[in-house]
């Protein structure tokens, strides 16, 4: 935790996926000194809800976890930020799915 706030090295051995739920306002990417992105999910329409995005198998059933933003890096280098959408308890045939999503860039 770095001034009350958690870190997440991206340059990595590994793989990782941090999945964070909806009590979770944004995330940021900084690099250097150069500059930073913070991205936002916003409000989902009232009869959706966040949903378990993991790369699961296809036989295993997603958790009830739902994940509104993700932190995705590998060893290759490769990082993303995503911001996640809702769904329905079910979904039918002209169902839209939206959800606003805020990303600001600032050059430091």
């Amino acid at each position: 935790m770095v001034n009350g706030l958690y870190v997440l090295e991206t340059k990595t051995k590994d793989r990782i996926q941090l999945g964070l739920g909806p009590s979770i306002p944004w995330i940021e990417y900084t690099m250097g000194n150069q500059f930073l992105i913070k991205r936002y999910a916003g409000e989902l329409p009232v009869d959706q809800v966040y949903i378990d995005i993991s790369d699961s198998p296809p036989d295993q059933m997603p958790s009830s976890r739902g994940v509104s933003l993700s932190i995705y890096c590998d060893p290759g280098g490769f990082m993303e930020m995503e911001t996640c959408g809702g769904c329905p308890a079910e979904l039918t045939s002209g169902t839209e799915l939206s959800v606003r999503i805020i990303t600001e860039y600032e050059i430091i």
